[in-house]
């Protein structure tokens, strides 16, 4: 389960505004990209996003009033693939994107 406290991973947006590919994905480069992409990918921590290595966290528990209520763990899980999606995206290129459209995690891209 991922943990704030005990992930090394950054949240939000903020440590891919430095990860630039320069390779974007298109019908002829993919080894090529991939090197680049696993490099940034391994960088930010975030391997097991894209590997089927994480567990990901319920989207809700009881807390000690026994009462459901959202986890904060999951919370912080879909920031991070989000962040990770949004950035993936933004590195392929216009003639791939349709392909990908329904696609709902890091791991699906």
């Amino acid at each position: 389960m991922v943990s704030k406290a005990s992930s090394s991973m950054m949240s939000s947006s903020k440590p891919f505004t430095n990860k630039t590919i320069t390779i974007r994905l298109d019908e002829s480069n993919f080894l090529l990209r991939k090197q680049q992409i696993l490099f940034a990918i391994e960088s930010l921590g975030l391997v097991n996003h894209i590997d089927e290595t994480i567990s990901i966290p319920p989207q809700v528990i009881v807390n000690e009033k026994r009462e459901k209520v959202p986890n904060p763990d999951y919370a912080f899980y879909k920031q991070e693939d989000n962040a990770l999606c949004s950035w993936l995206l933004a590195s392929i290129s216009p003639s791939i994107l349709p392909s990908l459209v329904s696609c709902k995690t890091s791991l699906d891209i």
